[in-house]
């Protein structure tokens, strides 16, 4: 069934409301503040600056109901500049712009990124996307379509140049590491948005925010601002624990390999502080919420060491699921699989503190929590460069293939 949402505030649309909202997104339509005005409203967009955080300037709204399909689709003549190509419906609740003008008869799914700083998440990203469309492409028969969002008047580039300027080129061109996600960053509160193409008769989207870790570190959650109320709307939040900020993992790393870890005066609070944050921010909801294991190459390379503990012995099993890619890519088995095998290995190095506080939080985790593990470059970075031997992702699309075989009500059919 079709369930469209809103791709910022992620609030769930219906597909035929009794009204709808309209912006006229023309920039010379943008209204301007009014000195004489005791309250300082006139100019600005109340409600969508607390969903969107910095200022959004007034821009003319309606709210009225179609008259026809044809109305609807076309929109009415904006009161301003007497034009109708600039008008486009928006979110009821955020006055969030809608990118295409059927979204609300597009399936979307929406994901919500966080983990604390240098959890590796921009890097993941970049390599996640690269990999869902060689993917799309070979298995789907689609082509990953990156939506022209831009919005001129906010100065707002569109998906595929913000994915070009800030992932993919610091990565795949100029071979260093993207830089990470800061609260300040202009990009950082608009989505990146992906037409996957049809499956089962719908036309499926994906729309990704990157969460600014941190800015995750301070947020108040009692009660949390509304830009930050996504979260629990959000289909699937996926949070990156950085295994190198884990005090038990690192200790382990530190006194068994000259791994060049960086030092904890650069890395974030500890990422268990992070989480709670998360979880506060969710509260009774309900979104499916995968914890992914962020570079998990160092683990990997331990099997190698001159050392015969229990950890080494679990790690050098080779038919492991987190030795191995899936041979079935989007198998819910495999991804059992490896939730159990990771959930033993956190136990043998005394990590499972990070597991109890999701379980303790949660009472339905064992349909809507999953354990992952991937290393976004394929092996431990040296320095701020990718190696070169280029970049050889492993179990990158698990968490995203999870989250829409759910979406979807799949069981590993169309996903590989």
């Amino acid at each position: 069934m079709t369930s469209s949402a809103c791709p910022r505030c992620f609030t769930r649309l219906e597909a035929d409301p009794a009204t709808r909202c309209y912006l006229c997104l023309n920039p010379s339509c943008l209204i301007r503040p009014d000195p004489t005005d005791p309250e300082k409203r006139r100019g600005v967009d109340v409600i969508a600056t607390a969903y969107y955080g910095p200022f959004v300037p007034e821009r003319p709204l309606l709210e009225k109901v179609p008259d026809t399909a044809k109305e609807a689709a076309e929109g009415k003549l904006c009161p301003e500049c007497k034009k109708a190509n600039y008008l486009k419906e928006a979110c009821p609740r955020c006055h969030c712009p809608f990118p295409l003008a059927d979204w609300r008869q597009r399936s979307v799914t929406t994901v919500a990124m966080a983990g604390a700083k240098t959890s590796g998440k921009s890097v993941y990203l970049a390599v996640m996307v690269e990999e869902l469309k060689k993917h799309v492409k070979r298995f789907w028969r689609n082509t990953v379509l990156a939506v022209d969002d831009a919005d001129p008047g906010l100065g707002k580039q569109k998906t595929e140049e913000r994915y070009e300027t800030y992932y993919r080129q610091r990565l795949y061109v100029a071979r260093g590491m993207p830089e990470g996600t800061k609260d300040e960053d202009p990009f950082q509160r608009d989505p990146l948005i992906y037409e996957l193409g049809t499956f089962n008769g719908q036309n499926s989207v994906l729309v990704l925010r990157d969460v600014a870790g941190e800015a995750l570190e301070k947020v108040p959650t009692d009660p949390p601002p509304d830009h930050w109320t996504f979260l629990k709307r959000a289909d699937g939040v996926l949070f990156l624990y950085d295994i190198e900020n884990d005090e038990h993992i690192r200790e382990y790393l530190e006194n068994n390999t000259d791994f060049d870890l960086l030092p904890r005066s650069a890395l974030g609070r500890e990422p268990s502080h992070v989480l709670n944050q998360v979880l506060k921010l969710i509260g009774e909801e309900r979104p499916r919420f995968g914890l992914i294991l962020s570079k998990f190459d160092y683990v990997q390379a331990l099997p190698d060491l001159p050392v015969d503990d229990l950890i080494t012995k679990s790690l050098r099993n080779k038919g492991a699921a987190f030795n191995r890619e899936p041979e079935i890519s989007g198998d819910p088995d495999d991804f059992l699989l490896l939730h159990q095998e990771l959930t033993s290995l956190l136990d043998l190095f005394d990590a499972s503190s990070l597991i109890y506080a999701i379980q303790n939080q949660r009472s339905d985790t064992a349909d809507h929590f999953a354990l992952f593990a991937v290393s976004s470059l394929g092996e431990p970075v040296i320095g701020k460069q990718v190696s070169s031997r280029g970049i050889t992702p492993f179990r990158i699309l698990d968490p995203i293939l999870w989250l829409l075989s759910y979406r979807w009500n799949m069981r590993g059919e169309g996903l590989s």
